[in-house]
């Protein structure tokens, strides 16, 4: 074998084992869930129905979880109506952002969509709302929905979606919500690369 033919398998030998070593290195930075409800009959009284969805972004064995309430807020005290962002690390509630306060649901067979966003950077994990549609509220969510945990070293290959469903659910009055699931998760990638799966998983109700 030449110098030259030598010369370039090696080349190819190097370029293969840093594309593999790429691949292995290739780590989920930030999760995107896709959230529907149906409130069938609102009570505003009542102020029924209550949701909270949970998000465990290091799995069930973590004790840092993120928490969204709908139709009501429970940090510091109970409060009524809009939706509430959590933050905690095991009880201790780290971080808060309370909007559409006292706006109850209020609108028959009406369908709620919204997006639940987890990004991870170097120290911190980032989680909030974003691309919320109701009729009772309008538009919800964006920048201003955002909390954060300090996490420094942790991934995000713990977590699940099926963790996100088995603990979220409606806490009052579930008789008054036709469905809650989560229907789609999309994975952004290191790489670019984005990962959309269906999976249409119902929470409590």
């Amino acid at each position: 074998m030449s110098f030259i033919s030598l010369r370039s398998m090696l080349v190819g030998l190097f370029l293969t084992a840093m594309s593999v070593q790429g691949l292995a290195q290739d780590t989920v930075i930030r999760v995107e869930e896709d959230w529907e409800m149906l409130v069938e009959q609102p009570d505003q009284q009542l102020d029924a129905p209550q949701i909270t969805t949970t998000l465990m972004p290091l799995g069930e064995d973590s004790n840092l979880f993120f928490q969204l309430d709908m139709n009501h807020a429970s940090v510091p005290d109970y409060s009524p109506g809009g939706i509430q962002v959590k933050a905690y690390n095991g009880d201790e509630c780290i971080d808060e952002q309370r909007s559409l306060a006292a706006q109850r649901l209020y609108v028959q067979s009406e369908r709620i969509t919204w997006t639940q966003v987890l990004i991870q950077t170097d120290q911190w994990l980032h989680f909030g709302i974003v691309s919320g549609q109701s009729q009772s509220w309008g538009a919800f969510g964006g920048p201003e929905s955002f909390v954060h945990l300090q996490a420094t070293g942790n991934s995000l290959e713990n977590y699940h979606p099926d963790h996100s469903a088995r603990n979220s659910g409606v806490t009052y009055a579930g008789n008054r919500v036709g469905y809650l699931r989560l229907v789609k998760v999309r994975y952004f990638m290191s790489s670019g690369d984005i990962v959309q799966t269906e999976v249409n998983l119902e929470a409590q109700r």
